[in-house]
């Protein structure tokens, strides 16, 4: 699915500035340039920004880039999970709390692979229950906080990689063993031969003004290339092109989906990887409720595939080793591929 139609809604939330008040000025700032040119000074083609702080200016065809990018397939739900959702996503009106009770049944009833998938629909149900000032759009951007939201995103996250190899770690926590370090809200790993290995990261920010949103998608930006980086001097076997980080941006009740990549040696592409994710605000509209659950489904199945293939190919490295050690032997190494000129 070409991302040209995604790309002009896009455009018709002011681009970058999307969470702000006031509309974005047609020039670019003095920032806006600082910013894009970090970027293109990394070596790095962000065409998930078609705003001023875009390298439109920097890119040759970067329109053109942008406009060819493929959004990804979003993932198909079952239909029992449809069933459940409009059946409770009604658009009448009916309590919230009755909502909440008639969600649980169906987490007695699925499978364990998609538990998940009703922990969230219940979950939902009760911040709309507990936490309803959230959702009143009235109250924002002013009273509530970034902590209001991490009250959401959160618990979201843990529910949404629960029972599988990925490790959260949350609060302003540092990307460790690597030259540039960057304070993130959530980092996503896995561990491998005892080491925490990062593979995903997410930041949570509230509706600030545009200047906050520009900064915080730059340092996700920059801060998967570190990831790639710091993946292809550990892993150095494993052929980096095939290599996906993905990053969520959030602010307030949406946020971006985005996929890093490096598709040659030393050059590395952002993208996004489906429209805007909003999160329900409503009990009664079922289609955004389903909408809800294909797009962090598909930032969850991203996740898991890039962990599950670095361990893959870590494992299938170990096993071909002569000796009954848990590393990686001089002479095993030799016959390995490298492929760490990437990063020259």
């Amino acid at each position: 699915m070409k991302r040209r139609l995604g790309l002009l809604a896009i455009r018709s939330e002011s681009s970058t500035t999307y969470y702000t008040e006031r509309p974005e000025s047609s020039r670019p700032t003095i920032k806006d340039r600082r910013l894009s040119d970090t970027l293109s000074q990394n070596n790095i083609i962000d065409l998930s920004n078609t705003g001023n702080a875009s390298q439109r200016a920097d890119i040759p065809d970067f329109e053109q880039l942008a406009n060819d990018a493929e959004f990804e397939q979003l993932p198909n739900l079952h239909e029992k999970v449809i069933h459940c959702i409009r059946e409770i996503f009604r658009k009448f009106q009916s309590p919230v709390c009755q909502k909440y009770k008639k969600s649980l049944p169906y987490q007695n009833q699925c499978p364990e692979d998609s538990l998940y998938l009703y922990q969230i629909i219940s979950f939902i149900l009760n911040e709309h229950y507990t936490n309803p000032e959230i959702f009143d759009m009235s109250l924002q951007p002013i009273e509530l906080s970034e902590q209001d939201y991490n009250i959401i995103w959160g618990p979201l996250l843990k529910i949404l990689f629960s029972k599988t190899s990925i490790i959260i770690k949350s609060g302003d926590t540092l990307l460790s063993d690597v030259e540039k370090r960057f304070k993130v809200d959530y980092r996503l790993g896995i561990m491998i031969n005892h080491k925490f290995v990062d593979i995903a990261s997410v930041e949570v920010g509230k509706k600030p003004n545009s200047s906050k949103i520009k900064e915080d998608h730059a340092k996700l930006v920059l801060e998967s290339r570190t990831i790639i980086d710091r993946l292809i001097n550990q892993f150095y076997f494993i052929l980096p092109s095939s290599i996906q980080v993905v990053s969520l941006q959030v602010c307030g009740l949406k946020a971006d989906l985005l996929k890093s990549t490096m598709k040659s040696a030393a050059e590395y592409t952002t993208e996004r990887m489906t429209d805007r994710l909003r999160f329900p605000i409503t009990t009664r509209n079922s289609d955004s409720m389903i909408a809800f659950l294909q797009k962090i489904t598909l930032f969850r199945e991203k996740v898991l595939s890039n962990a599950n293939g670095i361990k893959d190919e870590y494992n299938e490295a170990i096993d071909q080793r002569s000796s009954f050690g848990e590393t990686l032997s001089p002479s095993l190494k030799k016959r390995l591929p490298n492929y760490k000129s990437w990063l020259e």
